[in-house]
């Protein structure tokens, strides 16, 4: 029966897979343990710094003799691969390693391994990384700036809340806090026209994950799913990540094109963005709307209805949700309080028909689980006491002097190069660049944030089938008139020096 050792230091698990031959011709044990080591250290499983159990400890792991562990030690001591620190022990030094030189293969530590080939949905899931999150600096299209923020009223019920930190930190329910369904179902009513109760609200985290609940829910794989062309990136990821085949569907200043979806009888669903299209800014019209509902209730079709910008259109004419307008329950609305609150306060939910409640409910059960209640708390607070929509009006007012003063500086320091798309609210705007320019918007946005401190989007990625445009997204609605002013005039100076060292 083996000694039992008393550990007083955390063993890295790695070395219980070190496994020495007893076997006839094979090298020293004290070689074979040093040569393992040396693996460990080259394959990355142990760190410079990091501290290798005491010889008595290792020989008790290995069933070695202490003096095979003793000369192991001692052999990479010579070496150099560890050091001694009297009285505390061996430690991996932090000699050089070429890894590609010493890396040997995870075989050479259990035997012989096949590693497991991952889906393709893997690579989908890397491939989702091109479209990174942006530093919190002209012309990002989420910064939150101390103006934009939710102001005092926010922090003192913040504040009220968090004095009793046991509260509202249990599990919670999958499908929300009940108080906030309700705010949200009676908040929707009178902004977007949606008649809908608050059973029928799922708090989510925002969009994306609205999105994944909705494809989950009522799509078997390999169904055929409309996306925006150009449109929003994100969405035709997860389409694709979540084993469905994305669409491409052209739009115009109107909307979607309802002849190409009509054209594909194999369609299961359209993902839109109507009310500020991703990434052009126009508005789907009325007309088109009612044309859109028409198509998915005579096909037998869903649509998915991201209120993309939604609270922050700016134009005098009505934008009723195509929710509110679809009387057959074949619309699902998404939404998220990311631009109106702050990202990092993670809130959303998904409107959905009364038989898709439990199926909802389900998934997050299964899967995400639930979503902070102490957060739906004080956002509860915050709308019920009018707060919230005092928030928008002041938004939407700070926002319309913050895309004047963008347009303006577009107009007079940009022109030389393309014009805007559209111009209609939201928190970005779309500067196409002029085809005979023949600028690479990937290259440009890449060049401008690296010599300029500029943050945009480049324009053509958000296209697919249709004729790709070069152009720039310039967020604008977190940046002071001043702030913008000067990164206008940076911006103008990137792109001319972008040119000029492209016709070099």
């Amino acid at each position: 029966m083996l000694t039992q050792i008393p550990m007083t230091q955390a063993i890295n698990p790695c070395f219980q897979i070190i496994r020495i031959s007893k076997e006839k011709g094979s090298p020293a044990a004290y070689y074979q343990l040093s040569k393992k080591i040396e693996n460990l250290i080259s394959e990355g499983f142990l760190k410079s710094g990091d501290e290798l159990p005491s010889s008595r400890v290792l020989s008790s792991i290995l069933n070695l003799s202490r003096t095979t562990v003793t000369q192991a030690y001692k052999r990479l001591l010579e070496e150099g691969w560890i050091f001694s620190q009297k009285g505390r022990g061996c430690f991996v030094s932090e000699c050089s390693i070429d890894l590609d030189l010493h890396k040997s293969s995870f075989a050479t530590l259990s035997g012989n391994i096949k590693k497991p080939k991952l889906p393709v949905k893997a690579e989908i899931a890397k491939q989702a990384l091109q479209f990174p999150v942006q530093k919190e600096v002209p012309f990002a299209l989420i910064a939150p700036d101390m103006e934009s923020l939710p102001g005092k009223d926010w922090t003192t019920i913040v504040a009220r809340v968090s004095k009793s930190p046991w509260m509202h930190n249990a599990y919670a329910e999958p499908g929300g806090y009940r108080p906030f369904k309700k705010v949200i179902a009676d908040l929707l009513r009178r902004s977007r026209g949606i008649n809908c109760s608050g059973s029928q609200v799922i708090i989510t985290s925002g969009v994306q994950e609205d999105l994944y609940l909705a494809l989950q829910a009522l799509f078997s794989e390999g169904s055929k799913i409309a996306v925006e062309d150009p449109g929003f990136r994100p969405h035709r990821d997860l389409v694709e990540f979540l084993g469905h085949c994305p669409i491409p569907i052209p739009v115009n200043e109107n909307g979607i094109s309802i002849n190409q979806l009509s054209s594909d009888k194999e369609l299961d669903a359209v993902i839109v963005t109507p009310s500020f299209q991703y990434p052009t800014g126009h508005l789907m019209s009325l007309e088109r709307k009612l044309e859109l509902i028409d198509w998915a209730n005579s096909c037998g079709k869903w649509i998915l209805e991201d209120g993309y910008d939604t609270e922050l259109f700016t134009a005098d004419d009505p934008n009723p949700a195509i929710a509110s307008l679809d009387q057959t329950g074949s619309t699902i609305y998404m939404g998220s309080f990311t631009k109106t609150i702050y990202p990092g306060f993670n809130m959303g939910y998904i409107v959905l028909p009364e038989q898709l409640i439990p199926v909802v409910e389900g998934i997050k059960m299964l899967t995400l689980r639930h979503s902070s209640e102490v957060h739906s708390v004080i956002l509860t607070e915050f709308i019920e006491g009018g707060f919230y929509e005092a928030h928008i009006r002041r938004l939407k007012r700070m926002y319309q002097k913050r895309r004047e003063t963008s347009v303006h500086c577009i107009q007079s320091l940009l022109s030389q190069f393309g014009s805007l798309k559209a111009n209609t609210g939201g928190t970005h705007l779309t500067f196409i660049f002029k085809p005979e320019l023949k600028i690479n918007d990937v290259e440009l946005n890449l060049y401008l944030r690296q010599n300029y401190h500029l943050e945009s989007r480049p324009l053509s990625p958000c296209y697919v089938r249709d004729k790709p445009q070069s152009g720039l997204i310039l967020g604008y609605a977190h940046f002071s008139e001043q702030i913008l002013t000067d990164s206008y005039r940076r911006l103008r100076d990137g792109i001319t020096n972008f040119l000029k060292r492209a016709y070099l």
